[in-house]
């Protein structure tokens, strides 16, 4: 079906997807596999009737694993870039919220999770898969007010995917969810992508397309699409990907360095909470800042 319309197709193998979701690691003695070459071996056979596709670009793997999977993630996503190289491994790391615990971030039970140990979590991830780009999800618009680690978590991801050469995705709200997010409209959606480009990320993806057929555990009552094909936030996002498109034949060209957050001292006491934790540094050649309202500037950077 997506050949018909000229679409690629990331696929969704339960069997890679399951060994991806493992707590612990995939290969050794008691394990599932005795050497990473027959984890290769198996990955080969679920994928035979599909890698050939024209229309095959990659496989999804499992949602925001905690730090205990990132062996076994690591383990497969090698395995399916042994299988065929070129394939797009779709996997989407946690973000750091104030749900999150120590152990989701580095293994350890007692304390508390920082971004010291968010950097761990995705230094960790880097090292075991040896991916090319760490992608994760953030979904700032809260019912009232913005995320308050949402700078910071891009900031953290970016410095540390540079480290290892490696670019960072973000997975973007374009839902709600009882209790916790509120709809996003236009303006919101185009924050959203207008940062993730600020902070140099180079892809944007969207959470969530469709509505979700089930809603029990959490009341999901928005996406671009509803349940039976209505433009929810279709015709918002269908405009912002044209100016993200359009931005992007400049800006994928540069990458992120640092970034500088001020605001309107005269009228305000303090910055708001959203800038609390940004690492916050002078820019080349800029003279002089001044703002009416709280402001982030970053600087990126094309040798060329």
């Amino acid at each position: 079906m997506c050949q018909e319309v000229g679409l690629k197709c990331i696929v969704f193998d339960l069997r890679i997807h399951d060994f991806s979701a493992t707590q612990d690691t995939l290969i050794g003695e008691g394990k599932q596999f005795s050497s990473q070459e027959e984890l290769v071996a198996e990955v080969a056979k679920c994928m035979q009737p599909y890698k050939d596709h024209p229309a095959f670009y990659g496989i999804s793997l499992f949602d925001e694993p905690r730090y205990n999977q990132l062996e076994a993630m690591g383990q497969t996503i090698r395995a399916i870039k042994a299988v065929k190289e070129d394939t797009f491994v779709h996997s989407v790391m946690l973000p750091l919220l104030e749900s999150t615990t120590l152990d989701m971030l580095t293994g350890e039970q007692f304390g508390v999770a920082t971004f010291d140990s968010y950097k761990t979590y995705i230094d960790t991830f880097l090292k075991l898969s040896q991916e090319d780009y760490v992608g994760y999800d953030s979904y700032p618009i809260k019912e009232s007010g913005v995320l308050s680690s949402y700078f910071r978590n891009l900031q953290v991801a970016v410095d540390t995917a540079r480290e290892y050469d490696a670019d960072t995705y973000l997975t973007v709200q374009t839902c709600a969810i009882t209790g916790n997010l509120k709809m996003p409209s236009e303006e919101e959606i185009r924050f959203q992508t207008s940062s993730a480009m600020a902070f140099g990320m180079k892809n944007i993806i969207y959470f969530t397309y469709w509505m979700f057929p089930t809603r029990t555990l959490e009341q999901f009552t928005g996406a671009i699409m509803g349940d039976k094909g209505e433009k929810m936030l279709y015709d918002e996002v269908q405009r912002i990907n044209k100016e993200t498109q359009e931005m992007a034949k400049v800006l994928l060209h540069f990458d992120y360095e640092k970034a500088y957050i001020t605001y309107d001292k005269e009228t305000n006491i303090v910055a708001p909470i959203y800038f609390g934790a940004v690492e916050s540094k002078e820019l080349d050649n800029v003279k002089e800042v001044k703002v009416s309202q709280a402001t982030i500037m970053t600087q990126l950077h094309d040798d060329e």
